[in-house]
Order: C-alpha cells, then sequence, then structure tokens
C-alpha cells in the first residue's frame, strides 16, 4: 500500500495541488494530512484519496473536542500514529506503534528511535520556509517491507530510507 504524507500546507493551494498530482500518477492509495491547516484537507477528499487528516496547532479544529488531535492506521500489520505536533502523542502510544508521524517543525526527517521509525515530511507552506524547501513523504508498506522516502515538491527524492519490520522492531536495510 502506498501512502502519501503532506504537513504544514497553510493555504498553499498550489503546491499542494502539485503533490496531490505527484499522488496521483505514483498510484497513491490514501494520504494522511498532519494538519495546518486542516481544512486544506479538503483538496485530498475532492481528489478523491481516502484521507487520515489531523488539525495542527493553528487550526480552529485543533480546540474542538470533537475533533481528534491524534490519529491510528494499521496497514498490513504496521502500526502507525500521527499528529500535527509530537507532543501530542501519548508516551504509550510512542512505545506500541512502528511508525510515529508528525509535523509542525517544517524539517524532514526520518529516523528511527528504539526500532520504530519517526518520520516528518516538512512542509509545503512556500516553496522555502525557515530556510527549507517544500517537501513531502510517501510509505510503501509490502509484506513487512516499508520503503520511506521524502521529496522535494520538483519531484527529486530528498531522502530516502527502508526498513524491515522484525519481532523486535523495524531495522534499516
Amino acid at each position: 500500500m502506498l501512502i502519501g504524507i503532506v504537513s504544514d500546507t497553510h493555504r498553499n493551494k498550489g503546491l499542494h495541488t502539485e503533490v496531490l498530482n505527484a499522488f496521483s500518477e505514483a498510484g497513491v492509495d490514501r494520504v494522511y494530512h498532519l494538519g495546518d491547516d486542516y481544512a486544506d484537507s479538503e483538496l485530498e477528499i475532492e481528489y478523491g484519496f481516502d484521507v487520515v487528516r489531523i488539525p495542527g496547532l493553528y487550526c480552529p479544529e485543533y480546540k474542538n473536542r470533537e475533533i481528534e488531535k491524534v490519529a491510528y492506521d494499521t496497514v498490513q500489520g504496521i502500526r502507525m500514529v500521527m499528529s500535527h505536533d509530537l507532543q501530542d502523542i501519548p508516551e504509550s502510544d510512542l512505545r506500541c506503534h512502528d511508525i510515529i508521524l508528525h509535523g509542525h517543525t517544517h524539517k524532514m526527517e526520518i529516523r528511527v528511535e528504539n526500532g520504530r521509525i519517526y518520520m516528518n515530511p516538512g512542509h509545503l507552506k512556500n516553496t522555502v520556509d525557515k530556510g527549507r524547501a517544500a517537501t513531502y513523504g510517501m510509505i510503501d508498506v509490502d509484506m513487512g517491507v516499508i520503503n520511506t522516502k521524502i521529496f522535494e515538491v520538483s519531484g527529486k527524492a530528498a531522502l530516502e530510507v527502508s526498513f524491515k519490520k522484525e519481532d523486535t522492531g523495524l531495522y534499516k536495510i
């Protein structure tokens, strides 16, 4: 299953549309929108994507108790938890999920800590924000192998790491 990941779109419909077109071309099955702005995720719905979305800190929906700040998904046995701000994810969820997704910092990242993947797709606020180029992510889950990638909006791969799920956690391959 191929998952597209965006965060910190901040009402930039131009960059957001470019990325959703890339997702369509790549055959993305589901999109995770990690907030700021929550309303921006309506664009994924218009494109017909299956969407998991959460609000960012600066969205009015973040204060709405009926809208969850943390979302969960399981794909082929790989357990994922996501939030705009990593601090919103309870410690117990950090310990029992394979992949932890977050945004907020506008800084792309893929790292392994205690056998878990931490991934931040970066931002789509502007072509450059806080000295960082606009980026987005994809995760391909296939029979226990997880390929994580972060791309610049141009489509150039900026970061790529592959993992294998073992009984004791995820390991780089």
